[in-house]
């Protein structure tokens, strides 16, 4: 009868043995694909984000390429405000906002925000070349001087959103690797 027992504990603890380790086993399989799960979401969704931020930054470096000559001006000038050169502010903008929905859309909203602010400098930049131009195309012989202040404020408007900004907090998005816990940095 002794042996009869050993030989029933035995084969239960054996029995047991392997169930626990069969858990084990599964759990560590759940886990391993969820992590892997994660790093494929991760991954596809930096891709998205990469892509809607580089049309977002060629949009605006467009629109840029645009209207930086008024950067360089010392007054509004009649031969650059014309009607080229509102259609052409306009067609940038009308490429920044179909870039900024991507990057509303792909966050985070760090991001978005500093989208937002460029997309507001272009729509004020091209309400300004409107002004601008809309005053020459009435009145031909309109005072430059008093052109003034709509090119200081369209000159002024690049000062309240900056590419760069934008650009860094892209790059701190796509550089994370998702490894951290929400508001724990490593030093």
């Amino acid at each position: 009868m002794d042996q009869g027992l050993s030989a029933v504990l035995g084969a239960l603890v054996g029995a047991s043995s392997a169930l626990g380790a069969a858990w084990v086993t599964a759990r560590t399989q759940m886990n391993s694909a969820r992590i892997a799960a994660k790093a494929e979401h991760q991954r596809q969704r930096r891709e998205s984000r990469l892509s809607a931020y580089k049309e977002f930054i060629n949009a605006y470096d467009e629109f840029q390429q645009t209207t930086i000559p008024v950067l360089f001006m010392s007054g509004p000038s009649r031969e650059f405000f014309n009607r080229a050169l509102e259609n052409s502010v306009g067609e940038s903008l009308l490429r920044i906002k179909a870039a900024w929905l991507d990057v509303a859309l792909a966050g985070p909203k760090e991001v978005s925000r500093k989208a937002d602010a460029l997309l507001s400098v272009a729509r004020v930049a091209l309400a300004r070349v409107h002004e601008i131009c809309a005053i020459y195309s009435e009145d031909p012989d309109y005072d430059e001087g008093a052109l003034q202040g709509f090119w200081e404020s369209l000159s002024e408007i690049y000062n309240t959103g900056s590419i760069r900004d934008f650009t860094v907090a892209a790059q701190a998005v796509l550089d994370d690797d998702g490894s951290q816990l929400p508001g724990h940095r490593s030093s």
